[in-house]
């Protein structure tokens, strides 16, 4: 198996979305997440609580129109500043921004500083936090040391339907940087979780230029939807 100690299947289970209801105040959620915690909070209520601390007005009813036009609160948070744009105001679109990229480093950071990638499951989970919901495709490129800890990844966005990636920096990437394996990813904004043709044909054109300087890659991660699908699980690579 891919992963030295590998604990969930190739895809991972789907998120159950919490189910929507009309926009109650935000004082009322507030008030709920105070008795019962934040969990019993719908994505509507967490949402319009955290829009509290923007300067957006009616933090509630906007919270239920964003969800209800994104349908997650994924899409919400990892959409760019720029596709908001006619549904919220400028400042709560940074503001939205703000808050994806604090998601982000705090993801990052506990990676960096105290977990390795070994598992499927923390695989699944990094990539997750960030990549899901997007809508364009991301490439991503993980570059490990030999005890499967982070050393450095990149990013690069692409259109709705491709996102770039060359064997040449990757392979440049992974020397430079003293890597001994790497886990690529990428996402479909359409959800379709089957790999295209052209997924599995670059996958290999990676995996042979990375073998071709004693680098293993790992797997490579479909993000689509609530599903992350591995290639390494479905024989792929």
């Amino acid at each position: 198996m891919p992963y030295a100690c590998l604990s969930g299947p190739g895809v991972a289970e789907a998120i159950t979305p919490y189910s929507l209801h009309a926009p109650t105040t935000v004082a009322d959620s507030f008030a709920r997440a105070n008795a019962s915690g934040p969990g019993a909070l719908t994505d509507t209520e967490l949402l319009a609580v955290l829009l509290r601390g923007s300067d957006a007005p009616f933090q509630a009813q906007l919270a239920h129109e964003l969800v209800d036009y994104h349908g997650d609160l994924g899409r919400i948070f990892n959409d760019p500043p720029e596709h908001l744009a006619g549904i919220v105001d400028r400042d709560t679109a940074t503001y939205l921004g703000v808050l994806r990229e604090f998601v982000k480093r705090m993801s990052l950071g506990r990676v960096l500083d105290r977990e390795d990638l070994c598992s499927w499951a923390k695989v699944n989970a990094y990539l997750m936090s960030t990549m899901r919901g997007r809508s364009v495709e991301c490439f991503r490129v993980l570059y490990l040391d030999n005890a499967a800890r982070l050393i450095r990844e990149t990013w690069t966005e692409g259109t709705v339907n491709f996102a770039p990636a060359s064997v040449r920096t990757i392979v440049h990437g992974a020397l430079s940087l003293g890597a001994t394996s790497a886990i690529i990813s990428h996402c479909h904004p359409s959800s379709s979780a089957t790999p295209s043709r052209q997924d599995i044909e670059m996958t290999r054109k990676i995996k042979d230029g990375l073998a071709a300087v004693e680098i293993k890659l790992i797997d490579h991660v479909l993000i689509a939807g609530d599903q992350a699908v591995s290639f390494a699980s479905l024989q792929l690579l």
